[in-house]
């Protein structure tokens, strides 16, 4: 748990999206609002999973290709024009404010606490678990992974 208050006593507030054939939550707590994906300004020479930077009401933030990170993709093997992103989810942990391009944004539901369980059973590949912070479980439904933004950020910090 962080510092900042992530779930109620009782639920958790979570916004599901997708990546590739993928389906993720983040905690709404995180998310700062969605935006559409329009107008992404490329940095030469930056890290492979960075997409550019956009401008939002003149606010400059990185935009992190969510495909890169959070589906084992190659960098060599993307065109990041090709990709069909739709939304931008802008994240702002702390004063760090970051978009997470991301295919499609479904939409935001509460579950109880006990719905949520730990990351080991998540459905994702070994190279990628440092960014699952919890499982969803969901009845009648596979478990759905919740994105640990902040292991996320750290890793574009530090030029993963």
């Amino acid at each position: 748990m962080t510092e900042r208050q992530e779930f109620s006593d009782t639920t958790v507030s979570l916004l599901f999206f997708a990546v590739r054939d993928q389906v993720w939550a983040i905690s709404l707590f995180d998310v700062r609002e969605v935006v559409p994906a329009q107008r992404i300004e490329s940095i030469p020479n930056a890290i492979p999973s960075l997409a550019g930077v956009m401008n939002i009401r003149g606010e400059i933030i990185p935009v992190i290709l969510s495909n890169m990170l959070l589906s084992g993709f190659d960098s060599e093997s993307i065109d990041k024009n090709q990709l069909s992103y739709t939304k931008v989810l802008v994240i702002k942990i702390k004063e760090t404010v970051t978009g997470l391009l991301v295919q499609d944004v479904h939409r935001v539901e509460v579950f109880p606490n006990n719905a949520v369980g730990p990351s080991d059973d998540a459905p994702v590949e070994r190279d990628i678990m440092d960014f699952v912070r919890h499982t969803l479980h969901r009845e009648g439904l596979g478990p759905v992974p919740i994105l640990n933004t902040a292991t996320l950020l750290d890793s574009i910090d530090s030029g993963s």
